[in-house]
């Protein structure tokens, strides 16, 4: 199923594609619930800004299917009081479609599971939309637990 498949750490040159896929996301989310303020996609520009260079703020990784971007998964590491060890936060994580349910998204998570181990953490952090529930199941069939107990918050500041 995921044979041929590689995932590898994002590179400057991959940030046209990862906004491609990107826009692709901010179009599958819009169809989930076109009432839904549009979300803003990527670009390579604030791909590059972020994930390179001495202040950045962002790593990835990027799946390539038969010499093709199939997928990637964003992340950054922070500390997480709980475990007194560090966390990684996955604040974006996309397959395309034509090749969702091959397991790309598995090994992604997978990878990024072996990064925050060699770093001494034991964590994934991430949200998930409530009206995504394509991704609910996926997240669920590799493990993933709901924090009940905590409420997401932001602020603008």
């Amino acid at each position: 199923m995921t044979s041929g498949v590689v995932i590898r750490p994002l590179r400057e040159e991959d940030a046209s594609a990862v906004e491609t896929m990107s826009r692709e996301f901010a179009a599958y989310l819009k169809a989930l619930d076109p009432s839904e303020e549009d979300v803003p996609p990527l670009t390579a520009a604030s791909i590059r800004a972020n994930a390179f260079g001495p202040e950045a703020c962002v790593s990835g990784l990027v799946a390539d299917s038969a010499g093709e971007p199939a997928g990637y998964l964003l992340y950054s590491i922070a500390f997480w009081a709980d475990d007194v060890a560090p966390a990684l936060f996955m604040p974006d994580l996309f397959v395309r479609e034509t090749v969702r349910g091959a397991g790309i998204g598995r090994l992604l998570m997978q990878e990024a599971a072996q990064i925050i181990k060699a770093r001494g953490g034991k964590r994934i952090i991430w949200t998930v939309w409530n009206k995504n529930p394509e991704a609910i199941a996926f997240y669920k069939r590799v493990g993933g637990e709901l924090i009940s107990s905590e409420l997401l918050m932001t602020w603008s500041g």
